[in-house]
């Protein structure tokens, strides 16, 4: 969707997921392929890193200790790399002033379960983690706004 309203209209979803290279794709990662497309984002982040405490939880068991190392390893090399992340909370404020100003798109993370259950029904998440019930997504603490014109 940001490609799109981007402009980028030549990419679908399997060559993005060929571009990353991984099967456990962080938000970091998604920081790396924004990057790739030379479009300018802001990332707000509380945790610089991977979160040690994810390692406990079913989702990321098998893939966490590989991920550590890599993880960290992106955010080390991002400000080189010409990404900007802040470490740093955002509020509800400024995330509607990025949004209302019609020049930023935000991708924000949230735990699904913070979400109603009517809601999930409605959106049929368990597509967007391959059924695996024990995923239990993010809290809002990281968001990418991405500059761009809107259609």
């Amino acid at each position: 969707m940001v490609l799109k309203t981007s402009g980028i209209d030549n990419c679908n979803i399997q060559e993005l997921k060929d571009l990353c290279n991984i099967n456990s794709i962080w938000t970091v990662d998604l920081a790396y392929l924004l990057q790739k497309f030379s479009i300018k984002f802001s990332y707000f982040t509380v945790t610089l890193g991977a979160n040690p405490t994810y390692s406990a939880e079913k989702f990321y068991m098998d893939q966490f200790s590989n991920d550590l190392v890599r993880v960290d390893m992106l955010f080390q090399n991002a400000s080189s790399g010409g990404i900007d992340i802040q470490c740093r909370s955002i509020s509800e404020r400024e995330i509607s002033l990025f949004i209302l100003s019609g020049k930023y798109v935000a991708i924000a993370l949230v735990d699904q379960y913070k979400l109603s259950d009517s809601w999930l029904k409605d959106a049929c998440l368990s597509e967007f983690v391959g059924g695996d019930t024990a995923y239990t997504g993010e809290r809002l603490i990281y968001c990418l706004f991405v500059q761009c014109q809107l259609l």
